[in-house]
């Protein structure tokens, strides 16, 4: 894949090495990719980074691109709903520090910590049992 192209889902090199966390990310970000190309789902590089990547270093280098902290997929999430929901909580707090809205709503109306804090609860309830 070659930069400035798109897969059969509208991504772009730099959303497939983020969400399958490349040693090469860094690479892609030297260049001219668009750093909040949106592929079909609406989601950017960010938000598949925010699922994917275990470590800040490529969240520094997609905010210092100046990567969308509050971009919205198609369901109105952001990178931070994102991030709160796959647990990549060192994300979640590089994005707050960057400016990232911790009450924005996606399309149902839950806001990052919310999402969080149910998915807390039923954990919590499974325990339970």
């Amino acid at each position: 894949m070659h930069l400035g192209t798109q897969n059969e889902n509208g991504q772009t090199p730099l959303h497939v090495a983020a969400a399958r966390e490349r040693v090469r990310f860094p690479e892609f970000l030297a260049g001219e990719e668009d750093v909040n190309a949106k592929d079909k789902d609406g989601k950017s590089p960010f938000h598949l980074a925010a699922a994917n990547i275990k470590n800040n270093l490529s969240a520094n280098q997609l905010i210092k691109k100046k990567a969308d902290v509050n971009a919205r997929d198609n369901n109105g999430k952001t990178p931070l709903h994102t991030a709160a929901a796959n647990e990549r909580h060192y994300i979640a707090k590089n994005l707050i520090k960057s400016g990232a809205e911790v009450n924005a709503e996606d399309k149902d109306d839950r806001a990052p910590i919310v999402g969080q804090s149910i998915r807390e609860g039923k954990a919590a309830e499974k325990a339970k049992h």
